[in-house]
């Protein structure tokens, strides 16, 4: 399984998308898949039952993917027994964008459940400076996405991954 972990805004479900038609290989969405399950939004979820129940729900759900590509929720790497399984049944590509692309791509977003009803970059700038080094570490290959095409980064992760 190929696992793609980064921060929210840095292009995992989009990529995982283009590289599941590109290969023939199956997807899935976690934060999709969340919503399916709970029958609620990412910011209902968060609303109405909270972070922490998000992220309980986020690790069982992990547990249950059977696609050949997850694309995982931000914050999927700060629960160490999400890492701990990713790394027992897969590899995970941490898709690395600096904070000046994310801002860019998520300085409107509304459904953004994280960042809701905060100061938007600065909140941002805060959870990627938490962030930064567990996906590091939590990752098995690095990918920067700086100034890259999706084609190219779909090309990288083919060589990458001998796909």
């Amino acid at each position: 399984m190929i696992f793609l972990i980064g921060m929210m805004g840095a292009g995992k479900s989009t990529i995982g998308q283009l590289l599941s038609k590109k290969t023939g290989l199956s997807f899935i969405d976690l934060d999709d898949e969340i919503v399916k399950i709970e029958g609620l939004s990412l910011n209902k979820v968060f609303t109405l039952k909270g972070e922490k129940y998000f992220r309980e729900i986020e690790a069982k759900t992990l547990k249950t993917v059977k696609s050949s590509i997850c694309s995982c929720g931000g914050g999927i790497i700060l629960n160490q027994n999400n890492v701990d399984f990713i790394k027992d049944h897969g590899i995970s590509i941490f898709l690395n964008a600096e904070i000046k692309e994310l801002s860019k791509r998520l300085v409107n977003s509304k459904d953004r459940p994280i960042l809701k009803n905060k100061i938007k970059i600065v909140e941002l700038e805060k959870i990627w400076r938490q962030r930064k080094k567990i996906y590091i570490k939590s990752a098995d290959l690095i990918l920067e996405t700086e100034g890259k095409s999706k084609e190219l980064l779909i090309h990288e992760i083919k060589i990458l991954l001998q796909l």
